[in-house]
């Protein structure tokens, strides 16, 4: 399952990734981003970016050996249990026509 919002400026969040356990490491997850971001080159999307938990570490070596790239991390909670994101962006189009 594979999901994305629209944003503003050409923008795309990627809002739902997931593969059954008993089908990853079989090249599932990167067909459904590679299809979606296909879709979104198409849509005129020229940026898709996401966020997952820092401690997702398997998560974010996938999403960075697709291309993305980790440009922010923050703290959505400070106190026990202390919850960090990270967000990784990925460019699609190196330019759109004006």
């Amino acid at each position: 399952m594979v999901g994305l919002e629209a944003k503003p400026n050409n923008e795309g969040e990627l809002r739902r990734m997931s593969v059954k356990n008993s089908h990853r490491r079989y090249g599932v997850g990167r067909l459904l981003l590679s299809t979606l971001e296909n879709w979104a080159v198409k849509q005129q999307f020229r940026k898709i970016w996401l966020t997952t938990g820092s401690v997702m570490q398997k998560a974010r070596d996938f999403y960075v050996s697709a291309g993305y790239v980790e440009t922010d991390a923050y703290l959505i909670r400070e106190e026990p249990p202390v919850y960090g994101v990270v967000k990784l962006e990925k460019a699609l189009m190196s330019t759109i026509p004006t």
